[in-house]
């Protein structure tokens, strides 16, 4: 009897002791996963127009600097200059436009969008919306051109690569991207549990041999992970 509740109570703690598969591949995933979420950089999009037609700069922010409430600044580059100056005050962003330049209207987000309403020929040309701590070096631009063709010259055309609508991370990329991750984290889970399965029923079997086994039922289960044990090594 004695025995019988060393086995029963051995194969209990056995039980509740081992870990759980799908919580080790879900924890695994998400911690690969979750850094996506941050890797999308500042870029920006303008529709083509001719001269004195309205248009549209859209500025598109990683989430991580919007919820942070970033300053950021529209850095047209081909005149040197900023056309808007957005700040947070009092948890309030207020913005400061340059002539010719207006807000949409729209609630701030992680996607910022500026009229243009009379598009003049030295409103051409390359921006950039950088938040505070980027460079516009190391964002993505875009360009407003006419459609006519006549807003960029060839040394505006060599001067900065022009990412436009590139900068943001498109569906095909992500999914890319994901891809790549999963498929090594998902290589990664099924070993470390295969290995952490392992382990565990080795050292079952240990305990089990360190157990009397003077009753029918703990001689049955000792035979029985003995014949499992050989039949693996036969294989």
């Amino acid at each position: 009897m004695q025995n019988e509740v060393k086995m029963q109570n051995f194969q209990r703690s056995y039980h509740y002791g081992s870990w759980n598969p799908r919580l080790v591949l879900t924890t695994a995933c998400l911690a690969t996963l979750l850094p996506l979420a941050y890797g999308v950089r500042p870029a920006c999009d303008i529709p083509p127009a001719d001269l004195m037609e309205p248009t549209t700069l859209t500025c598109y922010f990683p989430k991580k600097v919007f919820h942070s409430k970033s300053d950021f600044k529209v850095f047209h580059i081909s005149r040197k200059a900023s056309v808007v100056n957005a700040t947070w005050e009092d948890g309030e962003l207020l913005f400061s436009l340059g002539p010719g330049y207006a807000l949409d209207g729209q609630s701030p987000t992680d996607r910022i969008t500026f009229k243009i309403d009379h598009v003049t020929l030295n409103q051409t040309g390359r921006y950039a919306c950088v938040p505070a701590g980027y460079e516009y070096r190391n964002v993505g631009t875009c360009t407003l051109s006419l459609k006519s063709g006549r807003s960029k010259t060839p040394r505006e055309a060599a001067s900065v690569q022009d990412v436009g609508e590139t900068g943001h991370i498109t569906l095909g990329v992500f999914v890319l991207m994901l891809a790549a991750f999963i498929i090594p984290c998902v290589i990664l889970v099924i070993v470390t549990v295969y290995l952490i399965t392992y382990i565990k029923e080795r050292r079952y079997i240990q305990d089990l041999y360190s157990v009397d086994c003077t009753t029918v039922e703990a001689q049955a289960a000792k035979e029985s992970l003995v014949k499992t044990q050989d039949s693996m090594a036969y294989c």
